[in-house]
């Protein structure tokens, strides 16, 4: 359970829509969209994908919980704007389950 002061640090709300298979064409399709409660910062950083390239992230999701976010997941920022993916950190708890999530767009 996420402490009430932390959750107050969160004012943002997104949608992730997990990618779920694609056609035969390579166009992606996605399960139902499920609301997340966070902070958005919207700061350049320099990270590595998954692929090893190094790319600028200009937006950074810290998510409250670790709903097990993918590269290949769809998530829809506040603004309607859907950015790709480039990189999920997921931290652990004391208990080794896993804790929140930054999502690097």
């Amino acid at each position: 359970m996420i402490d009430p002061a932390l959750q107050a640090l969160c004012p943002n709300t997104i949608t992730i829509s997990p990618w779920s298979s694609a056609d035969s064409y390579g166009k992606a399709n996605y399960g139902t969209a499920v609301s997340h409660t966070c902070l958005l910062v919207r700061t350049p950083t320099m990270i590595r994908t998954v692929t090893g390239q190094e790319k600028v992230s200009m937006a950074q999701i810290y998510l409250t919980s670790a709903p097990g976010t993918s590269v290949k997941d769809r998530v829809t920022l506040p603004d309607g704007s859907t950015p790709v993916i480039m990189h999920v950190d997921t931290y652990p708890s004391d208990t080794s389950t896993a804790y929140f999530e930054v999502i690097y767009t």
